[in-house]
Parts: structure tokens; sequence; C-alpha cells
């Protein structure tokens, strides 16, 4: 609760008016006359500064915190009378206390250094000391609750609001809340004046302007829950928030330009404290608007239309979902891609120069990188679709309103009696629509530069390779795939071909994965098979005729596991996707878990991406690190995720196991 006395209440804290007392001397009186006639305007703070003359001089600072609380609160009830000083300064004259508090305000960072505050300037031949003392002595404390009912009580003999925020030098905002809080029951208010409620439980209540309502939500109220959010919740609780969705859609102004009823929280910020009260306008403008976006969809010969203001996903499952192919990117569009690649290229180069660069400098080439990475995904993500007519004529369309209050209208929906006239949808991508309609976006790739991605697949690759040496019998199911693939794959009409498993004795180059434990075990084998041949080397393939089947096996896994290629490079063209994805399938088929062979540490991730990239990294690990952790210093943040993400199982999404992919698509 606030504490009154001289100089106590923060309400105090204002230029006199003829209101405050009546010991004024004619002198006095002349004075405030000219001071009413003082140029008022808005003055950012930052420009003020404290006058060094001020009468008050013990106690100046005593109450700063409560004061800068109540402007916090409710604003700043009463502006300043300043001085012009040079290069565009002001001086304080009155209201130095509530100067400091702004100023305590703006260090905390609860306003900005540049908020405007109402000041008025005193004329060059005012009598400083005199305003100065004025302000500090001829003055009674007002109780908060006497001050609303005074606003009130000069709006009811006919000012308007900006009359009287301009005769106290506050803002039309400050007024509107007095306003409301003289208007909350007589009975809180008295309540409010004995201290049984403070101030911003009292201005919860001015949600409304039913005094029986106010009343039955504090009868209703527990002591121990006599909080503003309570108050807030009881109140609106038949009402519809300004953040639903269907507010959204059709626009707050054309919901009011309808005549619909508005409820506004004074003292909340934005969507949060407005609350629609006509379900029925809002509804109706919500229908008007999908009809007409109805009518502009079944212009394009769509074969039927629904509307669904709530969309109904159970239902639309039971269609098929036709998508629009892809129109190729626009020459404009393919320029930019390469131009901004080339960039990326140039500025992956650096980083893996690293060593020699800043860390500051280090941050901002990430920083551009991932710009250059949401740009791409961006203009790719972003191409159109085009639905050809004959899909068109056999296929629907519902319309919507999204999560977000955008329009949301799904294409393509394939009814079971039209499948027969739409024999064979010229849309590539066909499945159930059982997700949302978002599921026509590609999803976004991880922006991790190339040469990581590189790395890290490496590391995959060494993973699967040793546990296929374990299993010979998917190691000769994957060596007989891959002939069955380059005998009969042209036959069966299967085209551009990629497997991760190479009729090669070549092995890919794994050397940025050498400190991998599954490198090494995989190394160790090698060894260990040499050591073996070596005594036969003249007469292999006795030694082959003579072995039994297990050990042929064993050594067939070994040799199709040194073949494997998992890795994704910059320099892969046209089939990295189907072998990427085959490699997936094949470590699916073999049952283990990636995380036994490569935990995320500095060297061989966190240390190579952004700072961005690691609170990323974080959330997903389920280690979501606050604002402060984020701004560590790049080598302090990366031993911190190291630390909380050991014993996640998290991994980076080039090093993980697709499982959707036990039946990989090989393309045609």
């Amino acid at each position: 609760m606030f504490k009154y006395g001289v100089g106590g209440s923060p309400f105090a804290e204002r230029n006199f008016h003829p209101h405050t007392t009546r010991r004024f001397n004619r002198r006095t009186k002349e004075k405030h006359m000219q001071t009413e006639q003082m140029q008022t305007l808005e003055i950012p703070l930052n420009k003020l500064l404290a006058w060094n003359d001020n009468v008050r001089v013990i106690g100046v600072e005593d109450g700063i915190g409560e004061l800068a609380d109540s402007i916090a609160a409710v604003g700043l009830l009463q502006g300043l009378v300043v001085k012009k000083e040079p290069r565009g300064k002001y001086a304080v004259i009155a209201g130095r206390r509530r100067l400091l508090a702004l100023s305590q305000l703006a260090e905390h960072g609860k306003v900005k250094a540049t908020m405007p505050v109402p000041c008025r300037i005193a004329p060059k031949d005012a009598d400083l000391p005199e305003i100065s003392l004025t302000e500090n002595v001829v003055r009674v404390p007002m109780h908060p609750a006497d001050e609303f009912e005074a606003f009130q009580r000069l709006i009811n003999t006919g000012k308007s609001v900006a009359d009287v925020a301009a005769r106290f030098g506050v803002t039309e905002a400050v007024v509107l809340r007095r306003i409301a809080l003289a208007r909350v029951s007589p009975k809180l208010l008295s309540k409010y004046r004995n201290g049984e409620l403070n101030l911003e439980l009292l201005q919860a209540f001015t949600l409304t302007d039913d005094h029986n309502a106010q009343e039955e939500v504090w009868n209703q109220l527990q002591p121990w829950d006599r909080k503003p959010q309570t108050v807030r919740q009881m109140l609106s609780a038949e009402d519809i928030p300004a953040s639903d969705k269907r507010v959204r859609f059709v626009g707050l102004d054309a919901y009011e330009s309808a005549g619909g009823i508005v409820r506004r929280d004074l003292f909340a910020e934005g969507e949060a404290g407005t609350y629609i009260g006509d379900v029925a306008t809002l509804n109706c403008l919500v229908n008007e608007k999908l009809q007409s976006l109805a009518k502009k969809v079944e212009a394009e010969g769509w074969k039927w239309i629904e509307i669904q203001p709530e969309i109904e996903y159970q239902g639309i499952s039971r269609y098929r979902r036709v998508y629009a192919p892809e129109l190729p990117l626009s020459t404009e569009a393919q320029a930019e891609i390469a131009a901004l690649e080339q960039k990326r290229d140039l500025l992956t180069d650096q980083l893996e120069k690293q060593s020699d660069v800043e860390e500051n400098a280090v941050e901002e080439i990430y920083q551009q990188i991932d710009e250059i990475d949401h740009r791409v995904q961006a203009i790719r993500r972003n191409r159109e679709r085009a639905y050809s007519d004959d899909v068109k004529a056999s296929c629907g369309v519902v319309v919507s309103i999204g999560h977000d209050g955008e329009p949301a209208i799904v294409c393509g929906l394939l009814k079971k009696e039209d499948e027969k006239a739409l024999a064979r949808p010229e849309a590539a991508e066909e499945e159930t629509a059982a997700a949302e309609p978002e599921i026509e976006r590609e999803p976004e790739s991880t922006s991790y530069s190339a040469a990581l991605v590189e790395t890290l697949t490496q590391h995959k690759t060494a993973a699967i390779a040793l546990e296929l040496t374990r299993h010979p019998a998917i190691a000769l199911a994957a060596i007989v795939h891959t002939l069955m693939l380059s005998e009969f794959g042209p036959d069966l009409h299967l085209y551009r071909l990629g497997t991760c498993v190479q009729i090669s004795t070549r092995q890919v180059n794994l050397d940025s994965a050498n400190d991998s434990p599954a490198f090494a075990l995989f190394e160790e084998q090698k060894r260990e098979w040499l050591t073996k041949l070596s005594a036969a080397k003249d007469e292999l393939w006795t030694w082959c005729l003579k072995q039994d089947q297990q050990t042929l096996l064993e050594l067939l896994a070994h040799c199709v596991a040194r073949t494997l290629n998992a890795v994704k490079s910059k320099s892969d063209v046209g089939t990295e996707g189907s072998r990427c994805q085959q490699a997936d399938a094949l470590a699916s088929a073999l049952g283990f878990d990636m995380a036994r062979w490569f935990t995320p540490t500095a060297s061989n991730f966190l240390s190579r991406v952004s700072k961005s990239q690691i609170g990323q990294a974080l959330t997903e690990a389920g280690k979501p690190a606050g604002a402060e952790i984020l701004k560590l210093k790049k080598a302090e943040l990366v031993k911190f995720a190291e630390d909380e993400i050991r014993a996640t199982g998290w991994l980076p999404e080039p090093v993980r196991i697709s499982q959707a992919a036990n039946q990989p698509e090989l393309g045609q």
C-alpha cells in the first residue's frame, strides 16, 4: 500500500493547481495563472536533466522505487515543468522525483529512454525558484481515489478528455484510466481507501462498468485468490478475446464498424485487454467473409466447395489428398539462389579457417549463413503450384480459418466416388489428408554448413558400417539388393538409382570421423581380418573354399560394410537423396541406437554452429536455455550446451536415422 504524508504519495508528485489548497497569496495566484499559459509539449526522457537549483535537497530519493512502481502501473499522472538548456536539453524545474522515477524505469528496461514525457516550458521571465518552492510546499497530498473522482467530475461538467489532458499536462490515455477507476463500484473504492485492496487489483475491476458484477466477483473471491488475473478471468468469462482466430480473421475494425460491442481493459496492452461481447455479430461477419472466399475459389473450376469455420480434420481424412505439382522456379529465382549459395560457400570457407578469426566475427558469419539459408528456403518453399483443369473438375476444396486467423484453403480433396474419373491424378504426390493443411509445405532443412553435414554423415556412415559387420544376413540382403537393382533396374523402369552399398573395393573417405568409436572398432576389425588372410595371401581362393559358411558371411559383411556410403557431400548431385534414404532403411533394419556411437561435443558439432543453432539444439534436447544463457560468449555457451546435451541422447538431424525409411523410394 502507498504511504501518505508530505511527498509520500506518488499522486502527490504533481504540479499544483487551484483545487489543491486555499493557501495561495495573491502573488502565488498570479504565478499559477502564468504557468497555465506555459507551452505544453512532449520531450524525450533522455533529453531531460535535473535542475541543480531545486529547492528540495533532503529526501529527494526517498520512496522513488514506490513512485516508479506507481508510474509503471498507471502512467505518469502529472507532467513536468522545464526550462530550455543548451544543445537541445531541458532542466526539470518541477517534477525532479518524477524524473528520477522515470530514469529508474528506463534503467530497468520498463520504459524506453526515448519515451515522450509531457512537459510545460517555463517562460524566460518566470521565477524558477518560486515554481520549485510551490511544487514542494504549496500542496496537500490527495488519496488516489479522490484523484480519480475529481477527474470524473471534470468530465461530468462537460469538459472533453482532450481538454482535461491538456490542462494537466498528461496523455488522454492517463485521463481515460483515471475515469475508468472512478467508475468502479463505490463499495470497492471504499475498500480501496481502507486498504482492503490495492491499486493493481482495483484496475482489474474496470473491465466492466456493472457495479453489481464487480461486487459479485469481489464477494466470490477467496482471500488467498484476490489477484488481478483472477478478477479479469471472472469478468470476461462470457466474452471472446481479441486474440481469437475468428476476430483476427474478420478484423477488429470491421467488427466494430458492424456495431459489435468491444470491451477494453485500459490497463492491459494490445489484444490481451480487448474482448468481444457480441458473438452473433462476429459469427455473421465470419460467415460473410468465408462465403466471399468460397465464391472466389469456386470460380477456379473446382467440383465442390465446402465451408468449415473450424476445420474438421477427422472429416477431411475421409478424402484422398491430391497435391499440385510445383512449377519450375523462375529464372530470377534460380539466379538469386545461385548467388546466395555462392556467397554461403565463401562464408563456409572462412569458417573452416576460423582459428585466426575473432569470436564476434565467427558469430557474425554464422548469422549471415542463417539469413542466407532462410532466404533460400523461403524461395523454394513459396514456389508456385498449379492444379490442372482435370484435377479441379474431380476434386474439391474446404474453405476455413487457420489457427493464426488467416484464410485456410485446403485444395485437392478427392472423394472415393470421383477416383475413377481421375484414374491417374496429375499431381505427383497423393496421400490421405489426415494431417493439417500445412503438410503441403516442404520441411525446412537444417541450416548446417555443407562441410559440417559431410562430417556428421561420415560419423553416421562409420556407425552403420560397424553395425552391418555384426549382421551377415542383412549384409547379404544389402549386396543382393544392390546387384539386383544394377541388373534388373532398367527392366523394372527404375532409373536414377542411388544405392548406399557400392559394388567396389573403394571405401568412402571417413577421415573426419577418425575420432569416432565406431570408426576405431571398424578399423580394428580390418586388422583382425588382415591377420587371418595374410597367412594365405597366395592361395586366397583355396582359403575361401575351405571356410565354413558362417566365416564367409562374416567376411562378406565386413567387405560390404566397407563399401557403405551414407555421406552427404557438397559435390553430390542427382542420386544422393535416394542413397541416403536407403542408408536410413538399412540402419533401421539393423535396429541400433545411433546415440551409442555419436554424442555432440564442442569439437565435432557445437563449436561449428551458431549460437542460435545451439539454442535450438538445447530446446530439442529438452534443455531449453533462457535469454541470459544465450547471451554467454560462444565458448562458454558451447561448454554449457555440451554438458547439458551429453546425457539426453539428442542428435543433430544429419546423424539421425529416419524410422520412416523402411521402404525407400528410389524414383522413376
